[in-house]
């Protein structure tokens, strides 16, 4: 499932944007992450996949792809080692047909990452907790390996995306319910310093990230419509096995049914007695913490501080707990050898999601599928096949907003060279995000640098050989932008450039979602 269509569409602009960070030096990628909200390890990971493998969509998607299968065997495990091996394949069975996860999974982003480090970081604490907990002999060297091995998972989901923090407290609840709090307390403090240690030559970025004005400013205004309550609800209706992800689908007959049944079985998987050699009620707290407190303490703080819960993003740290909730729900309702056809309705039902989300209805199924991406699908690859129509190599290329890195990815696909610029220019170094807020708040400077836009196309084209050039503006609706373009077509009204002549059958300006792509020569 996570192959399938795996390279059939463009880098969007998230995964266009890790493209141009990970293709950098080093060095390069630490300069680059100091504007952005992320830690470096999946993009030292992807710069020396990409080194190895290429740099299509389909090859970028791939360390993705196998996050995913590696989250999905991890949940079998986890659930067949704290509740009972039918537990353990429900769990696992439900984040393999997870819409939200093989979405995550057929992206070249960090969240699938995030889910299966963070389940790995939260078993191998409660395993280390085991051993703490086991009477002599069982030995000083394993329980040290075992809290190594915790510290390493946990340092991995840190340096893999920053809402990994929240795992944190999670985890020292776990700790202080153990069977031996305060000798767990010592080793968890331990473990600790490890991590610390393993994580301190990032610290100096971290903390310069937390004072970046701009680094969660795009989510404010979302934030500010959707609260806390609502960010909530829907999260839980992109990690729930009885949920849509986002709009990916039309929302199906049997919609309540779902509700009801995973809501069913996920009150029964946090009451679960689930009977078993290996199982005891006591596992149950460990996984219920990591589902919920990592949720709360978020949400909290993003009331408080930034706005930072995302959902549909780093809740992927929360649907394996979710889903060995639920598969020991399963196994509670139905125990073994009862009730097969209730499990057998339900499975049906709580796949449906995934079955929906690979079958879209018809085009406005798959236009609100792709509305999860912030874009519609294809849609820079069809701007970008008009630009290809008409550049030749050496033409400028002026990108605004964020249209520049999945531009620039397609072009470097197909080997043309062209010179690229950006409006504003301040997008250039953050290809991410930008606060059309704030820019708007100095109209005078904006005003100005488009001036000077239009002033560098014009020399350009003056410049040697003008009738073999041409500046090609890829204008994204904004009123950022709409200063951009309002300048052009002044230029246009004097006379001092004109859109360029092409052969029948070619339209000077190709209107798409994405952007409205214009073609000039100077006059």
């Amino acid at each position: 499932m996570r192959l399938l269509g795996l390279g059939q569409d463009a880098l969007w602009l998230d995964e266009a944007n890790t493209w141009a960070i990970a293709r950098e030096p080093l060095g390069g990628i630490v300069q680059r992450l100091q504007q952005d909200a992320s830690p470096p390890l999946y993009y030292f990971f992807l710069h020396g996949w990409m080194a190895w493998f290429g740099e299509s969509a389909w090859v970028l998607r791939l360390p993705s792809v196998l996050a995913g299968v590696a989250l999905v065997a991890l949940t079998f495990h986890v659930g067949r080692s704290f509740f009972s091996q039918r537990a353990g394949f429900v769990a696992a069975w439900l984040v393999a047909v997870s819409p939200s996860q093989i979405f995550h999974s057929q992206e070249a982003r960090m969240y699938s990452w995030l889910g299966w480090l963070a389940l790995l970081a939260t078993w191998r604490l409660v395993r280390a907790l085991s051993v703490t907990a086991t009477p002599p002999p069982h030995g000083r060297s394993e329980e040290v390996r075992a809290w190594a091995f915790y510290a390493l998972a946990l340092a991995a989901a840190l340096l893999t995306h920053n809402f990994a923090f929240h795992l944190v407290p999670a985890h020292a609840c776990i700790v202080l319910a153990s069977a031996r709090p305060a000798r767990g307390l010592a080793a968890f403090a331990a473990a600790g310093l490890l991590t610390l240690a393993l994580y301190a030559p990032w610290l100096p970025v971290f903390l310069g990230q937390l004072r970046g004005v701009d680094t969660y400013s795009w989510y404010a205004d979302v934030w500010a419509t959707t609260g806390p309550l609502k960010a909530l609800l829907r999260s839980l209706d992109s990690i729930s096995p009885f949920g849509q992800y986002f709009a990916a689908t039309k929302v199906p007959p049997v919609r309540w049914l779902q509700v009801i049944a995973g809501a069913v079985l996920l009150l029964s998987g946090i009451g679960a007695r689930v009977e078993g050699r290996r199982a005891r009620s006591a596992v149950r707290f460990p996984v219920t913490i990591a589902f919920a407190l990592p949720v709360l303490t978020s949400i909290a703080l993003s009331v408080w501080l930034t706005p930072h819960f995302v959902p549909g993003r780093v809740d992927q740290m929360m649907l394996a707990p979710l889903m060995l909730l639920v598969g020991a729900g399963f196994e509670s309702v139905c125990p073994r050898g009862k009730g097969g056809g209730v499990l057998a309705i339900a499975a049906a039902l709580i796949t449906l999601g995934a079955g929906l989300y690979l079958r879209p209805v018809d085009e406005a199924d798959l236009a609100r599928r792709a509305s999860a991406k912030g874009s519609a699908l294809g849609t820079e690859a069809a701007v970008f096949e008009s630009l290809m129509d008409r550049a030749r190599p050496g033409d400028l290329l002026i990108c605004t907003s964020l249209a520049r890195a999945p531009l620039v990815h397609l072009l470097h696909l197909r080997g043309m060279a062209l010179r690229v610029e950006s409006f504003p220019a301040s997008t250039a170094e953050h290809l991410g995000g930008q606060d059309d807020r704030l820019l708007l708040e100095d109209r005078p400077a904006l005003a100005r640098e488009a001036e000077a836009v239009v002033d560098r196309a014009l020399g350009f084209l003056s410049d040697e050989a003008p009738s073999a050039r041409r500046v090609h503006l890829v204008l994204m609706e904004s009123e950022v932008n709409r200063i951009l373009g309002d300048r052009f077509e002044a230029a246009e009204l004097a006379g001092r450039i004109v859109p360029s002549h092409l052969p029948a059958g070619f339209i000077q300006r190709a209107v798409h979602q994405f952007g409205t792509l214009r073609s000039y020569v100077r006059e």
